[in-house]
């Protein structure tokens, strides 16, 4: 399935993510510029068995030069219950995240919050 992200807002495509993924939690993450968003991606069981955060496979399609003034976007719910919980990145994922400007997340209280990737 092709993701169409011209003139779309990162919400709007990391609603349309979440979809994608088969997990009980499920999570997207998209990275964008002042050009737009340009990576996206959503956790999965991985190709080992053992699970791939989102946030580390949206950084796997990015193009690493667009980083460093980037802002990385997370949202997850539940997928039986649709219901949002905190999105933000974990411990294991923050070393990645870092190669972002900030990250923007949304919490249960469908609140969006913004760090700086280097205050953490």
């Amino acid at each position: 399935m092709r993701m169409n992200v011209k003139s779309r807002s990162p919400g709007e495509i990391l609603l349309q993510l979440l979809d994608r993924s088969r997990c009980s939690v499920q999570v997207a993450a998209c990275v964008a510029d002042k050009r737009g968003i340009f990576a996206w991606g959503w956790n999965s069981e991985g190709p080992d068995g053992f699970g791939e955060h989102a946030e580390r496979a949206c950084l796997k399609r990015a193009n690493s030069r667009r980083l460093t003034n980037a802002t990385m976007y997370v949202m997850a719910r539940r997928r039986n219950s649709k219901n949002f919980i905190c999105a933000r990145p974990c411990a294991d994922c923050w070393p990645s995240v870092r190669q972002c400007k900030e990250v923007v997340w949304r919490d249960k209280g469908n609140t969006w919050t913004t760090e700086h990737s280097n205050s953490r």
